[in-house]
């Protein structure tokens, strides 16, 4: 005969184990939650230790870069009593790129740009231009303004080509000074000896802009 299988009892937890393996679980629950929330904690602990610290750093920069840029601003403008005039303008173009250094900005580069046409540094001030150029050349206000100045520093070093070839890049692109390129052109070309081409740019300053303030200074 075959023999009877026996059955295995599963003893039973008692009442008192499962009270004390809940409690374990729902300790470990606490403290899983507990180091998730301060790891939460820390983080944006040093999320606004680093907001705040570039707040500060951003107004520090700020407010250090308006200073001097305003220095250097009334140095090449301005009148100061007692400083050798071409002492000021160095002085003023020092401040100006201590300002851009400290905080980046378009028109400040300009006027470093300004200051060193100023001081009678040419291709510093070309140069300068030129970088402007490449950085700003989608700043419809302030790229006419580059490219006059351009033209005028390749003015005073003889190189009438090179201006003409900045005065037609203005009147073409410039959102702004189109008149003025005319004008400008139109004189360059009459100190080339070239009065056909000259007329033609004045004719066309006639048509295009018939309330131009520079069409009253052809006389």
């Amino acid at each position: 005969m075959p023999r009877p299988i026996k059955k295995r009892i599963v003893k039973k937890a008692e009442p008192e184990e499962d009270l004390k393996s809940g409690i374990e679980r729902f300790k470990e629950g606490i403290k899983e939650k507990s180091h998730t929330l301060r790891n939460i904690i820390i983080i944006s602990l040093v999320v606004v230790l680093l907001g705040g610290a570039f707040l500060i750093y951003n107004f520090y920069s700020r407010s250090r870069a308006e200073k001097l840029f305003y220095e250097g601003y009334r140095a090449l403008y301005g009148e100061t009593q007692g400083i050798n005039r071409l002492e000021r303008y160095r002085a003023g173009l020092e401040a100006l790129k201590k300002s851009y250094d400290s905080r980046p900005d378009p028109l400040t580069l300009l006027y470093i740009a300004d200051g060193y046409i100023k001081a009678g540094a040419l291709d510093d001030a070309l140069k300068t231009l030129q970088d402007f150029q490449k950085r700003y050349s989608n700043n419809r206000y302030l790229i006419p303004l580059c490219y006059h100045r351009m033209a005028f520093v390749y003015k005073k070093k003889g190189l009438y080509s090179e201006a003409l070839k900045v005065y037609d890049e203005l009147y073409r692109n410039g959102y702004t000074l189109k008149d003025l390129a005319l004008y400008e052109s139109a004189r360059l070309l009459m100190d080339m000896k070239q009065p056909e081409e000259a007329s033609k740019k004045l004719e066309t300053l006639k048509k295009e802009f018939p309330f131009s303030p520079y069409i009253g200074m052809l006389k």
